[in-house]
């Protein structure tokens, strides 16, 4: 399962962004695997 996390700063550990829409950065998190990548919300 693949899941977009909202975060403050490009880690696993960082805090969650509580806007979504407004959300600094995005963390697409594959379950399965456990690899994630992190992108701007630009």
């Amino acid at each position: 399962m693949k899941l977009a996390i909202t975060a403050k700063e490009v880690s696993l550990g960082s805090e969650t962004d509580p806007h979504f829409g407004r959300a600094r950065k995005f963390i697409l998190l594959d379950t399965d695997t456990g690899q994630f990548t992190a992108h701007d919300n630009a």
